[in-house]
């Protein structure tokens, strides 16, 4: 039985959204059962109907031109052609490395509906497509995720072009699955792979650490005295919460004054969100229009006080998360 390995590229950049991608280029290659022998490759391009004209980030991602887009036949016909040769194979399923190509096929397959064209060859191309990514890492031993071009280096592919090229990216899973199905020859790479990406994550995460806490003295020490008695009080408690409460707090109302004309009237609006986030809004008191009901949870402010406001817009959220710790202690009791 043949094996098909495929990659679809999309359009992307500008105001293009996920609803919005249409296909760009369809690269397969057919091996046998084993992933070994190649049997048949296939690329082509693709005309967009939607957005034909290539974003700048579209172009440097896949290497596409403009002029190569012109002269490409649209979605229809390039995936009746590539149909045409999975069925000369007798296969029905077209392997890919994650399942973000379900999700630009199916927005190509509703722009076409959407000029009443027909869809039937790519609908059939998108239900062909089988996501293998979680598959052939249990095969490694690993349930991480790497990309095609990251985990098919390390397993010594070659490529003979340029990764995000349709045909590049379809061989290069063509390697990846091929070792799966051998462990014992690649699962050694693979796990220098992963621990190489381990020990990156764990600098970063160290920088992030160390960054956070220069960012935390420095506003701690910028704090009036009662701000920082008040934060001084969380930490002594425990309360991490509160205390990240406090900075998040001061730092935006701290941003929020300098953006704002000296010695005006400033209110302070704090939204629903703001139980996650300190999200919080300062405007000037002759713009300010009171918002719908439903957008804030906690009263607005109305001083040109900065620390009252700090201090209130703390204590307003943390009075609100008290109040339904107490409720909910109640019902249970």
């Amino acid at each position: 039985m043949a094996l098909c390995f495929a990659d679809f590229e999309f359009t992307c950049g500008g105001n293009i959204t996920g609803d919005k991608v249409e296909l760009l280029s369809i690269g397969l290659v057919i091996t046998d059962d084993s992933a070994q022998a190649v049997l048949d490759t296939f690329y082509d391009t693709v005309r967009p109907i939607r957005h034909s004209r290539l974003t700048k980030q579209c172009r440097k991602l896949t290497g596409l031109t403009q002029s190569i887009i012109d002269a490409s036949f649209d979605a229809h016909y390039v995936c009746r052609k590539a149909n045409q040769l999975l069925d000369k194979y007798g296969i029905d399923k077209i392997l890919v490395w994650g399942n973000y190509d379900v999700v630009g096929l199916t927005s190509t397959v509703g722009n076409y509906e959407r000029l009443s064209l027909d869809t039937e060859p790519i609908e059939k191309t998108t239900a062909a497509v089988t996501n293998v990514q979680e598959a052939v890492m249990s095969r490694f031993g690993t349930k991480d995720i790497i990309n095609v071009k990251d985990l098919s280096s390390a397993l010594d592919f070659v490529p003979d072009g340029s990764f995000h090229n349709a045909l590049v990216d379809a061989q290069a899973l063509q390697c990846i699955y091929s070792h799966s199905l051998r462990p014992d020859t690649g699962c050694e790479k693979v796990y220098a792979l992963l621990n190489e990406r381990l020990e990156i994550k764990k600098q970063r995460e160290e920088e992030q650490r160390k960054a956070f806490e220069e960012r935390t003295k420095a506003v701690v020490e910028a704090m009036s005295e009662n701000e920082r008695a008040l934060y001084d009080s969380l930490v002594k408690k425990g309360n991490k919460r509160g205390a990240a409460l406090l900075i998040k707090l001061h730092s935006k109302i701290e941003e929020g004054y300098k953006k704002l004309p000296e010695g005006c009237d400033i209110v302070a609006l704090n939204f629903k969100s703001s139980e996650k986030h300190a999200a919080i809004k300062l405007v000037e008191k002759p713009k300010f229009k009171l918002p719908a009901d439903s957008e804030i949870s906690f009263k607005s402010y109305h001083y040109e006080d900065k620390e009252k406001m700090i201090i209130e817009s703390f204590e307003s959220r943390t009075k609100t998360h008290t109040a339904k710790l107490h409720r909910k202690k109640r019902i249970r009791t």
